[in-house]
This record gives C-alpha cells, structure tokens and sequence, in this order.
C-alpha cells in the first residue's frame, strides 16, 4: 500500500495545498489510463449548490400521501422553482460529466436530484438516471396524462390567487398534475433499477473502474448504497463538503493507493478531495481538470451550452 498524506500539523496552506496536487495528480493518471465507458458519477445536491439551488427539505410535503390529501403547500413551495426552472446553469461540476462523456469513459450518472441540471449540460438520456425524477414533466394522477415542463410553468403564470395554485389536468378536468419526482412512498423509477442491475450485479460490476461521488451526504437509501455496489478494486473519489458514508472510514488526508494480489495484481484507490483543503466543488474539478490538462476543453463546453 502506497499513501501520500498531508500533514495536518502544518499550518501552511501552501504545503497542503502541494500535498494535495500530489495526490490529484495520481488520479488524473488513473483517469487517463481508464477504459472507454468505466466512469459512473453519483451525484446530489451540492453539485448544483454553486447554480445557486439550495435544496431544503420539507419532508411533509413530499409525502405522496399528504399530497394527494392537500397538494396546495407542495404547489406553494414549488412554484417559484418551476417559473425559475430555465434561468439555472449547470455548474463546473456538470460540465465535467459532459467532458467525460465526450471523451467516451462516461458509463453512467446516477442523480439524486430533481433540477434538471444533468440535462442541460449536455448528459445523454441513455446515461442519465434520474434517481428521484425531475421537474422536466407532470403526470395527471387521475388519468395519467402527460404534460410539460412548459405547460406547468404557462399554468403556473396563469395562476391568479394561492387558492388557484394547484395544477389541474385539461384533459379530464379535475386530476391534479403531479410534477415526475419521487416522493417518500412512491417507488424510484424503473430505470433506476434497469441500470442498477446492468451496472452493478454480476461480472458487471467489474466494468466500473472508477466511482465519481459528487456533493452528496449519502443519507438517502436506495442511492446511498450504491459506492459499496461496486467492485471491491474500484478506484472511489467523493468531492464533497465533507465526508461522509463509507468515505468516513478513509484516513484523513491520505491517497492510499492499495494493491492486491490475488489471481491478477490490481490496485485501488479511496479518496476524498474537500474541507479544509479545497474550498468547494468546483475548485476540486478545476483542479482535476488542471491536472489532467482539460482546462480549455471544459472551458468550451461551459462556453458551448
């Protein structure tokens, strides 16, 4: 087992910062080295915290049972974000995704969230699971027609009074239109479990070589438990605030670069890039992106979208 580690006994910013190059520059060197497809990202909220979206929950309104019985605080809440919805630009953060993506090592995102963000930096559909759902579309929970995010925002404009904030299907005329998110009692799309059984089971799973966490606490089941579903030689790198889940087992501050032999030598890597080290998000993906000279490619894909 090889490990860089950064002392946290100085106190010079500058020398951490060297150590942590260090280390971002082992992992640029294994991201070059990655096969086509072998990336998944997991993402949550604070990859979008930077776009300016702050998710805050309120756990009562996204119960779908209370919403069926009383839609009118979900409607209240909300509308602001769906009349916004289109003013919102994916971060750095997304951008690397896309850049991955054209650079043919992206396999999968898997997204615990519902602004849409993914979409507009460019990921395609067929490498994009929505693991909550999204403000993209409504469903009428009367006769189950479909609408779109244009027609709740036109619907919401329309609304003259808070009593009038529900949105109402003009199909069968009394249905309430649901935005497509998941709310706590409903099941997560069947896509989520399509991809997690080709991404994750069997031999399978061995075609993940690199596991990207990004700006999220791991707390929500089922998504949570995706980071221990990989193969056990999966490099693993959280860009987060902090740690969390079973990153928190990582020594802190070190790149530890484990190497097994068993049938076959292979080699791993747990990392975790955040406080007190790099101040954000973004800064942690400018830093990759310097390490693995991308800066201008992510800088015309930011300028493209």
């Amino acid at each position: 087992m090889t490990s860089i580690v950064i002392s946290e006994d100085s106190n010079k910013e500058e020398e951490q910062k060297e150590e942590m190059k260090k280390c971002v520059k082992q992992i640029a060197s294994v991201i070059q080295s990655l096969p086509k497809e072998s990336v998944i990202a997991i993402t949550g909220a604070g990859i979008s915290t930077s776009a300016g979206i702050i998710f805050v929950p309120a756990l009562g309104l996204f119960d779908i049972d209370y919403f069926v019985e009383n839609p009118k605080p979900f409607f209240e809440l909300s509308k602001d974000f769906i009349l916004s919805h289109n003013q919102y630009k994916p971060t750095k953060a997304h951008y690397f995704l896309t850049l991955l993506q054209q650079k043919g090592l992206l396999k999968r995102v898997y997204t615990q969230n519902i602004d849409g963000l993914d979409l507009k930096a460019g990921i395609l559909d067929e490498k994009l699971v929505m693991c909550h759902g999204s403000y993209e579309s409504g469903t009428c929970l009367s006769c189950t027609n479909k609408f779109t995010k244009d027609w709740m925002i036109n619907q919401i404009k329309s609304i003259t009074t808070l009593e009038d904030c529900v949105l109402r299907c003009d199909n069968c005329k009394t249905g309430i239109v649901k935005p497509d998110i998941v709310f706590y009692g409903e099941e997560l799309p069947d896509k989520y479990f399509k991809c997690h059984k080709s991404d994750f089971h069997g031999e399978a799973k061995r075609n993940c070589k690199f596991l990207l966490v990004i700006g999220t606490s791991l707390q929500v089941a089922p998504v949570s438990t995706l980071v221990e579903n990989v193969y056990v030689y999966t490099h693993r790198l959280l860009v987060n605030r902090e740690k969390c889940g079973t990153f928190k087992k990582i020594s802190d501050c070190s790149l530890e670069i484990i190497s097994t032999k068993n049938e076959v030598e292979e080699s791993y890597f747990d990392f975790f890039m955040g406080e007190p080290y790099i101040n954000s998000i973004d800064e942690a993906i400018e830093m990759l992106c310097e390490e693995l000279n991308w800066e201008e490619e992510l800088k015309e894909i930011v300028n493209s979208l």
